[in-house]
């Protein structure tokens, strides 16, 4: 017997059915407890347009818009036939099958037994969740969770959705036949295209088998086996896109990383690289976050086969550590850093590292209320030997302590400073230093306008060495105790004038500064004389209480904002010496007038220009020059910086540098930037970069040259050629910025 609810929604009981009123005209709902064993709980409930039910054979036919909520999964089709006898489920046209994890996957036909567990799937297509879509002519599902396809080829570029929105009927059995095609106009920027692939949303797993990388259609890359995580996936073990490149140390290289997801809080990146000329180089990169912080650690070993063996010396095997980490628990933080090579050129012939000075460091500190305490271990490590006595190679310990008070005195505010620091020197003599400042700083607006504004610092310093490597040539038996204080008080009147198209501020300033100016501290062996550097941003700076000197700053800013967005800002300054020291050439100060420093910006749309100068005060010549500008249009951009020390500013020779970089697009997806460093005074260049890269939706390709013409002592220059590619939800390489 055959009943159909279509027109009149009579209410019909049926066996393992209850029934359920829909709110939309002409739609009839089922609720149907499955019959092979399942329980009441169990339950799936069926909308449609139309629904029919025969007794006899326990078949349900639904027709226009059906959808079946079951455990979770959702099945959608124009028709869908459900025999409860044989729990087999068959739909056709528009079907799609949603999974319990959000997984979607749509096709011509599908087939569904054993309570949706199991089923077979014509013309699938697939959107997931991250972006990307798989096609196959035909695929298979097992244990709920499993897809097994045949003629499958996957991809996160976009063309794929706008032409997959709806794979039915025609378009979807063509959208198959063209996977294998490679003339296709339309082909997508990446695809893989496999003869198996197993989609395991329980593993949480995409493997391939006999698989082609094909860019633009064209197939590039063999792959044997591949495989990534679900899109559902945050991590999950598995190989990382791999990096070519050639190393004038090293050769031609090719890095295969390897990410092992140990658990949620930690992981481990292998980063194993073949070269052609230095054999194997082992690498890898180790995080992890705890419950108060996280750290990372990167470490790298290998066995020298050719020239980097004795280049430096003799070496059985090469490698170096680095690291860092921060932790905090209520009040208390902790920090560590480590650069340890094996040796002095490690990092640099390697490429990890071409810093002339590492150190390793830890750190504790405790806040509270209205301060702070800190310890700190540092150790240094000098390449190329160019340490001398007075050398600093070990800073055990360092004891910062800091106290803000709450109460004002003579309405300014208080705090105490307090370090002690013993410096150690492999060869010269140890000291251990301490110094105890009160800061007191305080600010004031008239009625008037007038900014006013006074700080002080006022020290004791206590010095003591260390006679185990006592330098017979220094009067150091009784150390020293030395305090120094300073007072720096300033006044700053704002003008502004306001008109219909821009708003003007010019503001002249005027600084003076009385110190104590104890010449004992000139003869305290080993000190760290803090430099008093002249510069537009340093001019009504304080220094160091022991280091500063009676001075009289003054200065006048100007800066003018217009309404279309053009904002423009210029300084000039100068500083006249009251006291009986000088300071030297080099710092800008002099005996009497310094010289004058000078600034400038300019900033409209985006174009910019800022400049920071430093005159001769009776000449006018240049002495120090620091300039940079760049625009950036549609389609271009580019920057410009320049350097300049007049002869005697830093050294004994004039020193003269500039650097450029230019990048050009040529649509949205093709650039090319090039980028260069040169010391004019020696007309050499110092490094050069040229990148070409391809960037899209999907996918980023790019293929990077660069020289470094750097030489020290055996570091002599090096060409390298890299290629980095990053293909979206298969990951790929970081790089640095260019």
């Amino acid at each position: 017997m055959q009943r159909s609810l279509l027109a009149t929604h009579e209410r019909v009981q049926l066996p393992f059915v209850q029934r359920r009123r829909s709110a939309i005209m002409a739609i009839s709902a089922l609720t149907v407890c499955l019959s092979s064993g399942l329980s009441f709980a169990q339950q799936a409930t069926i909308d449609a347009n139309s629904l029919t039910f025969e007794e006899s054979s326990q078949t349900a036919v639904a027709s226009g818009d059906v959808k079946i909520d079951y455990s979770g999964k959702t099945l959608s089709a124009d028709d869908i036939e459900w025999d409860q006898a044989a729990d087999k489920i068959s739909a056709k046209g528009n079907v799609q099958l949603t999974l319990d994890n959000g997984a979607k996957s749509s096709g011509e036909a599908m087939e569904l037994t054993n309570g949706f567990q199991d089923g077979r799937i014509d013309a699938l297509h697939s959107d997931f969740s991250n972006g990307a879509h798989m096609e196959a002519s035909r695929g298979t599902l097992r244990e709920g969770a499993i897809f097994t396809l045949e003629d499958a080829a996957y991809t996160a570029c976009e063309a794929c959705s706008q032409s997959s929105d709806k794979n039915t009927g025609e378009d979807a059995n063509k959208k198959v036949a063209d996977l294998n095609k490679n003339d296709d106009p339309s082909a997508l920027t990446w695809e893989l295209k496999s003869k198996k692939v197993v989609l395991d949303n329980q593993m949480q797993m995409v493997s391939y088998w006999n698989t082609w990388l094909e860019v633009k259609g064209v197939p590039v890359i063999y792959l044997p086996y591949f495989a990534h995580p679900t899109a559902d996936v945050d991590k999950k073990s598995g190989f990382l896109a791999p990096s070519l490149g050639q190393d004038g140390n090293l050769g031609t290289t090719i890095t295969t990383p390897y990410f092992w997801n140990l658990a949620p809080n930690y992981d481990i990146t292998f980063n194993p690289q073949l070269t052609s000329d230095e054999g194997a180089i082992f690498a890898a990169d180790w995080r992890h976050m705890t419950e108060n912080g996280s750290y990372t650690l990167s470490v790298f070993a290998t066995e020298p086969q050719s020239v980097l063996a004795d280049i430096d010396g003799d070496h059985d095997y090469r490698g170096g550590i680095m690291g860092e980490g921060n932790f905090s628990k209520g009040d208390w933080s902790a920090s560590f850093k480590i650069e340890e090579p094996t040796d002095d050129f490690a990092f640099d012939r390697y490429n990890i590292s071409s810093a002339t000075i590492f150190s390793n460091e830890a750190a504790v500190e405790r806040r509270y209320k209205n301060g702070s305490i800190r310890a700190d271990v540092i150790t240094y490590r000098f390449v190329n030997d160019i340490e001398n006595s007075e050398t600093v190679n070990h800073a055990l310990p360092v004891i910062r302590h800091n106290h803000d008070f709450a109460e004002t005195f003579l309405g300014g505010k208080l705090r105490w400073n307090n370090q002690l620091l013993r410096t150690i020197r492999n060869q010269g003599m140890d000291l251990t230093e301490f110094q105890s400042r009160i800061e007191w700083k305080w600010n004031h607006t008239s009625n008037n306008g007038l900014l006013w504004a006074a700080k002080n610092y006022s020290q004791i310093d206590v010095y003591s060495y260390d006679k185990q490597n006592w330098d017979p040539n220094q009067d150091l038996d009784k150390g020293h105790t030395l305090a120094a204080s300073s007072l720096a008080t300033s006044m700053s009147y704002p003008m502004a004038r306001y008109s219909n198209n821009k708003t003007e501020l010019l503001t002249p300033k005027l600084q003076v500064v009385l110190a104590t100016e104890n010449d004992d501290y000139d003869d305290v062996y080993l000190r760290n004389n803090v430099s008093n550097e002249l510069s537009s941003t340093r001019l009504y700076q304080m220094g160091d209480a022991a280091d500063e000197v009676s001075r009289l700053n003054y200065g006048i800013d100007y800066q003018v904002n217009y309404s279309n967005g053009l904002r423009a800002e210029v300084f000039a300054g100068q500083s006249y010496n009251l006291s009986s020291r000088d300071l030297g050439v080099t710092t800008g100060y002099g005996e009497d007038s310094s010289n004058v420093v000078a600034s400038g910006k300019i900033k409209y749309n985006d174009a910019y220009l800022k400049t920071d100068l430093r005159l001769d005060q009776k000449t006018g010549d240049l002495l120090r020059n620091r300039t940079s500008m760049g625009i950036a249009g549609a389609n271009a951009e580019a920057s410009l910086s320049y350097s300049f020390y007049e002869e005697g500013q830093v050294g004994d020779e004039r020193l003269e540098e500039i650097g450029y970089r230019l990048q050009y697009d040529f649509d949205q997806n093709w650039s090319v930037a090039g980028k260069r460093r040169e010391n004019l005074n020696l007309s050499r260049p110092i490094v050069d970069s040229l990148a070409i890269r391809y960037e899209d939706d999907c996918s980023a390709f790019e293929l990077r040259y660069q020289r470094d013409y750097t030489e020290l002592g055996n570091i002599e220059p090096t060409s390298s050629v890299m290629l980095y590619f990053d293909l979206l939800t298969l990951g790929g390489l970081g790089r640095s910025s260019f």
